[in-house]
């Protein structure tokens, strides 16, 4: 899972993780951290579970299929762009958020 740092109280509000029960990468926010398949605000297309590249983040964006946007409690959309990156924090000492929020180590975060 990926844990977004925040700022101040909001700090560990927001994450990416692989939901088993839905079989999906899901982008999530809470304000108390209770993080479940069922408060996603994005999420990919199911992903193949016996496929070891399923727990591949970056491969779902890149699939034919969008991600799809919760809109209220009944609507969904697809995500007609939707981009993740991995980037070194190799040559960006402040990359990782700095003193207090994060330091490279071996090249990551």
């Amino acid at each position: 899972a990926y844990v977004e740092a925040g700022h101040g109280n909001y700090s560990g509000t927001a994450q990416f993780f692989f939901c088993d029960a839905i079989s999906a990468w899901v982008f999530a926010y809470d304000e108390e951290s209770r993080f479940n398949c069922q408060n996603w605000l994005i999420r990919s297309p199911n992903q193949n579970i016996l496929a070891e590249a399923s727990y591949n983040i970056l491969r779902s964006v890149k699939s034919n299929e969008p991600w799809t946007i919760k809109m209220g409690e009944r609507r969904q959309l697809p995500l007609p762009e939707f981009t993740l990156k991995c980037f070194d924090c190799k040559y960006d000492g402040t990359f990782c958020g700095g003193p207090g929020r994060g330091t490279c180590v071996n090249n990551r975060c």
